[in-house]
């Protein structure tokens, strides 16, 4: 079957390669936006969220098939993806601290909750609160990801960088073409700019948008992210990820100077060593209204599909809504993963 991707971000890169992979003929359309929420995700597989320490939405043996799923990605791309890192999480609030007392005895935390931070151990280098411990975690590099596959992809004449424009595509109920460009089949994984396709224009976005400070510092450990509010998380052997902002009115794609400014200030009074903030990027991420991800097909055109919404667990979500995808829509003949 030949199939027609729209968007490659970290959903269409993954759905991309599993097509591929199973033997399909598929062809990607990307315009390599610098506003993609992929391009600046620091890719974190929590498993802890919110402020009341709630397990990874559904279960941790969710976060586990993901994770499971990158790491046949490394074999197959060939190259370094999941980074193991240990987590420094402090209560940061009463709430929290409520959450901890009430959750230490239950058995699902005990992994989680037994390894306390010393008192002084980062006392040097940050300003925290006096309550917290270490928790065992992982960090995707979605950026070379989405980078090997689009590599990849080119190699395998299965991929064009255009801005994708609904006016030039021409659809049937059994036939798509795009320019060019002809399949069977046409899947939407266009990220925030779903909420511009007319062919979905039922579904309700309401995307966030989101900033991160890279900044340099020799004196962080390597391999521990902070979390206490917000969170710190290492990039390279010397750079450093800082982040991150949540807002939902916004009126460009670029840092907007008040959020940046706040996380600026935020970084200044958190770290006590010396450092250098080196960039600021921002991306907007894909949110559904009810907060929940969407796979939906046309009412009319049983041959398009859009995937969409992963809001801010897109690392963690995405091989999940592939596999929810295909069990799905058997029509396409496709094996769960």
């Amino acid at each position: 079957m030949h199939i027609l991707i729209i968007g490659q971000g970290l959903t269409g890169s993954l759905l991309a390669l599993e097509l591929l992979e199973q033997g399909h003929t598929i062809h990607v359309i990307d315009n390599h936006h610098h506003s993609s929420a992929t391009k600046i995700a620091a890719g974190i597989l929590n498993p802890l969220t919110g402020p009341r320490l709630s397990l990874t939405w559904p279960s941790p043996s969710h976060l586990q098939k993901s994770l499971a799923h990158y790491q046949k990605l490394e074999y197959i791309l060939g190259t370094l993806l999941v980074i193991p890192l240990t987590m420094a999480k402090y209560l940061n609030s009463d709430i929290e601290k409520e959450a901890f007392l009430q959750k230490k005895e239950l058995k699902e935390y005990d992994l989680l909750f037994k390894n306390p931070i010393p008192k002084d151990t980062y006392h040097h280098l940050i300003t925290h609160p006096s309550q917290g411990f270490h928790i065992p975690m992982y960090r995707i590099n979605t950026q070379a990801l989405i980078t090997k596959i689009r590599d990849y992809l080119i190699q395998k004449k299965a991929y064009t960088q255009d801005q994708f424009t609904h006016k030039n595509l021409i659809i049937s109920t059994n036939k798509v073409q795009w320019k060019h460009l002809k399949a069977d089949q046409i899947i939407f994984c266009e990220g925030y700019k779903g909420e511009e396709n007319p062919l979905f224009s039922h579904l309700k976005f309401k995307n966030s948008k989101g900033e991160i400070l890279h900044f340099t510092c020799e004196d962080l450990p390597k391999k521990i992210l902070f979390n206490q509010g917000k969170w710190s998380c290492p990039n390279t052997t010397s750079t450093h990820l800082y982040g991150s902002t949540a807002y939902w009115d916004y009126h460009s794609q670029d840092p907007e100077k008040a959020s940046t400014l706040q996380l600026t200030q935020n970084l200044k009074n958190w770290l006590k060593a010396s450092y250098k903030i080196t960039q600021v990027v921002a991306g907007i991420r894909p949110t559904m209204l009810n907060r929940k991800p969407v796979i939906e097909t046309h009412p009319q055109f049983q041959n398009a599909h859009i995937i969409n919404g992963l809001g801010s667990h897109g690392t963690y979500l995405a091989p999940h809504l592939i596999s929810d995808f295909m069990s799905r829509f058997p029509s396409l003949d496709i094996p769960q993963l």
